[in-house]
């Protein structure tokens, strides 16, 4: 995944429970990266084991901490610094869900993009509609 996902999970965490919990999920998930760089891709595996890691040290389930984490990616990093670029999408869930292909078109345009095999797997959550899609991780 690139390192926007895992600088919006690091964001959600110290901003929700402060930098010392942040720290205490990077030890746990045994992950050393002192910043992610934004369109630089990272295993899928860090992002999975942040995860993991934050509903340990956090005593949150797995399915509460994506929610809170597609709350965050919408409403803090999506609108925060691609605002025009997710307006552009639509006006409504279902018109931004049938514009997707184009919005992942545009930014593809916008960052080089791995289109390696094992960078096909994609998590987005849309938490406030209560729609999720997620490849790769199981809910608890």
């Amino acid at each position: 995944m690139y390192g926007v996902v895992n600088k919006a999970v690091e964001d959600l965490v110290v901003s929700t429970h402060g930098a010392e919990k942040w720290e205490a999920i990077k030890t746990k998930a045994g992950v050393d990266v002192s910043v992610f760089i934004s369109n630089e891709p990272y295993p899928d595996d860090v992002t999975y084991k942040l995860v993991g890691a934050a509903c340990d040290v956090l005593g949150a389930s797995s399915r509460d901490i994506l929610i809170a984490f597609g709350e965050h990616w919408v409403l803090k990093t999506g609108l925060g610094h691609y605002g025009a670029l997710m307006r552009s999408g639509g006006n409504s869930l279902s018109e931004f869900l049938v514009n997707l292909p184009h919005f992942h078109t545009r930014i593809q345009l916008i960052v080089q993009v791995d289109t390696r095999s094992d960078r096909r797997r994609e998590l987005a959550v849309v938490a406030s509609s209560g729609v999720a899609f997620l490849t790769g991780l199981k809910l608890t």
